[in-house]
């Protein structure tokens, strides 16, 4: 049986301490290679909507204009918005 604590054995033991840095540590070693795989992909899905809003606004261009830009200067002169895509 465990003992009985009073008011001056207050703390934690050498035993609850060390599953609690084995949790934290079991928790950072599936948290490392799921970050390592997360950030190249972010990347190619920033990279395709950016690919994307190009196409889009070259669309927009040639809809308005009835020609394709012939350089990115005629984009930017359009007035079309070309921000960031959301």
């Amino acid at each position: 049986m465990a003992r009985p604590r009073n008011k001056q054995s207050r703390g934690f033991t050498l035993i609850e301490l060390m599953i609690v840095i084995s949790i934290i540590l079991i928790l950072v070693a599936v948290a490392v290679p799921l970050l390592q795989w997360i950030r190249p992909a972010g990347q190619r899905i920033g990279a395709a909507a950016k690919s994307f809003h190009s196409a889009f606004v070259i669309s927009q261009y040639t809809l308005d204009k009835q020609k394709a830009p012939q350089s990115l200067d005629d984009l930017t002169a359009s007035g079309i918005p070309q921000g960031n895509p959301k």
